[in-house]
């Protein structure tokens, strides 16, 4: 399929999602493991993991993308058997991190074609921030989206290692360093959307149907590719696009404290042509997109787990937290 094709094809799925009323289908049951109850089992074992690092471990982040670039999962295709998987994983995970669900459950269902697909959302402090706006923390929502190519024509699978495992492997170990103990950070929110590549179409969803109160969210963080030597002058940079001015100088204040070499993409064109789940979430939301930006292997056979440098992706973790130190005055 040509980019113009692809483009296209994206256009008809959003128009088509946007004029749909249909709500995200509440599950009828849940699992006692937290998982997805409509995904047939066997599930996925959670993987073993360094549950006791003090800081972002490396060793999680390679786990992470290893585990979801690995052939069993034909590629994360939306709608199909290997994405069902993948967010029946996500939510047992969260939930063994000892994030809530959402009353409805951690996985939501929404309307994918004749069939339908998920978005998993889980957070700390459920029952008090996110019910109750007026709590006075502030709430950071992170999002990623776990979706990939599936399947080549020929037969071969699109590992999607940097798009987008590398996004859910930073959002992965961003709920596992969060401490729901400490009263005096932000309330977290992590959402994994499905169908990105369908033409957004778990975000769209999301915002029309948020399982969530958002009215306290008081910034939206998208990982959407975090885990290759950003193009340019500055390899070792993350590249962030912002939904406002505050929203950025907010970012380029992060970055100072966490010692990242942070980048505006707006500023020289470098991820304009990509579309992404943080221009829905825009809508609604201050938004910050961080990404290593647009390279040769994407959307290719070639996007591979070897060719992710996870130092990056662990850039991109400790700019979120330092995000969250701004936003409760720590920093």
């Amino acid at each position: 399929m040509t980019a113009l094709a692809r483009k296209r094809t994206r256009l008809i799925l959003t128009a088509a999602v946007l004029l749909s009323s249909v709500a995200c289908r509440p599950p009828e049951t849940r699992r006692a493991d937290g998982g997805c109850p409509d995904v047939p089992e066997p599930a996925l074992e959670l993987p073993a993991l360094d549950l006791a690092s003090p800081g972002v471990s490396q060793a999680n982040l390679r786990t992470w993308i290893d585990l979801l670039t690995s052939p069993a999962l034909e590629g994360r295709h939306a709608g199909e058997p290997g994405a069902w998987a993948v967010a029946d994983l996500l939510a047992r995970q969260l939930a063994a991190f000892g994030l809530e669900p959402p009353a409805e459950g951690a996985c939501q269902a929404f309307p994918f074609f004749d069939g339908e697909d998920y978005n998993v959302t889980a957070s700390y402090r459920s029952g008090t921030v996110l019910s109750d706006p007026g709590d006075g923390r502030p709430l950071i929502l992170v999002s990623a989206h776990y979706d990939g190519q599936g399947k080549h024509p020929a037969g071969m699978i699109y590992p999607g290692a940097d798009d987008n495992a590398s996004g859910i492997a930073a959002l992965l170990e961003l709920a596992r360093l969060t401490d729901p103990g400490d009263d005096s950070r932000v309330g977290w929110v992590f959402t994994a959307f499905g169908a990105e590549e369908a033409g957004r179409m778990g975000s769209h969803a999301y915002i029309r149907h948020p399982p969530l109160d958002l009215s306290g969210v008081a910034l939206a963080v998208n990982l959407d590719m975090v885990g290759r030597p950003l193009p340019g002058e500055a390899p070792d940079a993350i590249g962030y696009l912002t939904s406002t001015d505050d929203t950025s100088a907010l970012v380029r204040r992060a970055a100072e404290i966490a010692g990242v070499d942070a980048r505006d993409l707006d500023s020289f064109g470098k991820l304009r042509p990509m579309i992404s789940d943080a221009d829905v979430l825009a809508e609604r939301l201050p938004t910050v997109l961080l990404s290593t930006a647009l390279h040769k292997d994407h959307h290719q056979l070639s996007d591979v787990p070897e060719r992710v440098e996870i130092a990056q992706v662990e850039r991109a973790v400790h700019l979120v937290l330092a995000l969250a130190d701004i936003l409760t005055g720590r920093s």
